[in-house]
């Protein structure tokens, strides 16, 4: 699980360039190494969460893995270089057995508008308070 927020990157994602003492070395992100873990097992259902999904600019945190987030376009045949691959051979995909969970509230007006390219990537359901439930205010009286 992870969650963005404004200054979340592709380099924090994916993979980028980190300070290493005296220079740079390129670091696996979050979900790369997910999909490197989800890779090992296809048997077993792997499942990340993003909180707070519309903090980031998606865009740019998700670059051209946003095309491999489709249920069409997993598994090893679409798989892509990245934009820190040292060479074309080394490539990238996800795995079919990675499912992606992105949860954002809607009712803070702040943030951006989730973009058209990626709203048609995700199932949308709306899930509401329960303050008219009885566990509500249960919930405070103990």
């Amino acid at each position: 699980m992870v969650q963005f927020h404004q200054s979340y990157s592709y380099e924090d994602f994916i993979q980028g360039y980190r300070p290493n003492g005296v220079g740079f070395r390129r670091k696996d992100g979050i979900f790369y190494n997910f999909c490197q873990q989800a890779k090992e097992q296809p048997e077993k259902k792997y499942i990340f969460i993003i909180d707070e999904i519309n903090r980031a600019n998606l865009s740019k945190v998700f670059g051209e893995v946003m095309m491999l987030m489709e249920h069409d376009k997993r598994g090893e045949n679409w798989s892509v270089p990245l934009t820190y691959s040292e060479n074309d051979e080394e490539r990238f995909y996800v795995p079919e057995n990675v499912y992606i969970i992105g949860l954002m509230n809607t009712a803070d007006r702040s943030l951006a508008v989730v973009d058209y390219a990626l709203r048609r990537r995700f199932s949308f359901i709306d899930i509401e308070p329960g303050f008219d439930t009885p566990q509500f205010p249960e919930f405070f009286t103990e």
